[in-house]
């Protein structure tokens, strides 16, 4: 309007004063003059005017560009310290007022923290005004109000701090944040384009400082996990280590429980081989004899699972073997002594043996079973018999009898007694070993002594496992050669 007034007025000052001048011209003069009068005018327009309206606008064209800026800047994600520094010198350049604070919700609570000077601002009563403002709240305007208590509360807030307006940042009806701006350097209220700004730019700052937020939040959180992570791994780590040490002292106990003197005969040939899956196992072997007597005793058992649980069965096995010599001559009634002194010892474990006795003078073998691999004896012509008997594992659920079978050794022949860790190998490709490639082993060895051949079978085995060089069960292997009674 007021430009539309400095183009017209003096247009019409003009044409009055010279209406009578134009009256008495001849039509050439008068058309000369309206083409002056025109051109004058649309040099105006073109020039003048526009400088006119950049001096009347410049501060409405100061807003606008701030504004853009704000809005440019806002639209990519930042840090919160970052967004509300931001945020707080486009008000403060725009508006030209002494101070700007921030109070963000604080979370699950009605209390609002000044981020810059880590103030706090405690209440209830700034949510119900502010949550329904759509504009700023100015402080000498709310005073010359009727006030309810809550509003008083905010005046006093307000003057405490020496804040004139306060602008609520709502996002999807809750209120996030607010703006506190202290009164203008010049004394002035906010002008129409001023308030008009505020609101556009605190638009566009609640939802960056909603995303801001999120953001800090979810970064919070991932930075919480890290450590959480971090606490954990070396929990486990430390747990790890403490298990390690545990099964390393199991395996200095379990390796008490193998036959620590091999008896060094001359109508035998004794070795075994023993790697447990993972440092302890559930395997056990026993070799009994005396210098006294003439039957070596012999002994595999396999208990269910694996680890320090297993380990701990199998040393009560060891224990439950103090009677062998009792029954050396009949492994079946050993076998059920066994089973006497392990009921309700077992839970839900189970285990498999095998026991044999062979007569160092006639190589007559007597050999009963509890649900194990059978025997093995390979004779020196590459013939490999197996040797089994009837009789059911060892369990707090089953009860069984065991057959005893006997069979007569001659010299050179090796009884092989073993765990299914031994079959039951597995290559990179799933396949596994077998009781075939077992046996196969067994045949191009049978030249080798009994502890070379439980050296050649595992060897060979882990050669079969791949690069891993891994069983998938504890091995354990007895050999012991029958050589006969010596001569004179």
């Amino acid at each position: 309007l007021t430009i539309a007034f400095l183009f017209l007025f003096p247009n019409l000052v003009i044409l009055h004063g010279v209406r009578h001048y134009l009256l008495e011209m001849n039509y050439w003069t008068m058309g000369a003059t309206l083409t002056m009068w025109f051109t004058i005018n649309y040099f105006y327009v073109i020039k003048i005017q526009p400088i006119i309206e950049v001096l009347l606008n410049r501060n409405n064209r100061h807003l606008e560009t701030i504004e853009k800026n704000f809005i440019k800047e806002v639209s990519f994600l930042k840090g919160i310290n970052e967004l509300i520094e931001n945020m707080r010198k486009t008000i403060i350049q725009s508006v030209k007022t002494e101070r700007v604070d921030i109070f963000l919700k604080a979370d699950n609570s009605a209390s609002y923290r000044d981020v810059l000077l880590n103030r706090v601002y405690e209440g209830t009563s700034i949510e119900s005004i502010l949550k329904h403002s759509e504009s700023y709240i100015e402080r000498n305007f709310l005073k010359s109000l009727k006030v309810l208590p809550e509003e008083s509360e905010l005046i006093i807030f307000m003057e405490n701090y020496n804040y004139e307006y306060i602008i609520p940042l709502n996002h999807n009806g809750s209120l996030i944040a607010f703006l506190a701006l202290s009164p203008k350097k010049n004394g002035k209220r906010l002008t129409e384009n001023e308030a008009r700004f505020i609101h556009i730019i605190s638009t566009y700052a609640t939802i960056a400082l909603y995303n801001s937020m999120i953001y800090q939040n979810l970064s919070d959180i991932k930075d919480n996990l890290e450590k959480m992570v971090k606490e954990r791994t070396e929990i486990i780590n430390r747990q790890k280590e403490e298990l390690e040490n545990e099964i390393q002292l199991a395996h200095k106990f379990q390796t008490t429980l193998l036959p620590q003197n091999i008896p060094n005969l001359m109508e035998a040939d004794i070795a075994y081989k023993y790697a447990p899956y993972i440092g302890v196992g559930g395997d056990l072997i026993g070799i009994h004899h005396r210098n006294d007597m003439n039957e070596l005793g012999l002994f595999i058992c396999d208990v269910s699972g694996h680890g320090i649980t297993a380990a701990i069965i199998a040393s009560m096995v060891k224990m439950s073997l103090n009677s062998w010599g009792v029954h050396i001559k009949n492994p079946s009634d050993a076998l059920l002594d066994m089973r006497k002194k392990l009921n309700g010892k077992l839970g839900d474990n189970f285990l498999t043996a095998c026991m044999c006795t062979i007569d160092l003078d006639s190589g007559r073998m007597v050999y009963s079973n509890a649900g194990h691999p059978p025997v093995m004896v390979a004779s020196t012509s590459g013939l490999i018999q197996k040797i089994n008997a009837k009789g059911r594992m060892i369990s707090d659920l089953i009860q069984s009898d065991y057959e005893q079978f006997a069979f007569t050794l001659k010299p050179g022949d090796k009884v092989i007694m073993y765990t299914d860790g031994v079959t039951e190998v597995h290559n990179p490709d799933g396949l596994m070993s077998g009781e075939d490639m077992f046996i196969e082993i067994i045949k191009r060895n049978l030249h080798l002594s009994s502890e070379r051949l439980c050296d050649k079978i595992y060897e060979e085995l882990m050669l079969f496992s791949g690069e891993n060089k891994s069983m998938d069960d504890d091995f354990t292997l007895l050999i012991a050669e029958y050589k006969g009674k010596p001569g004179p």
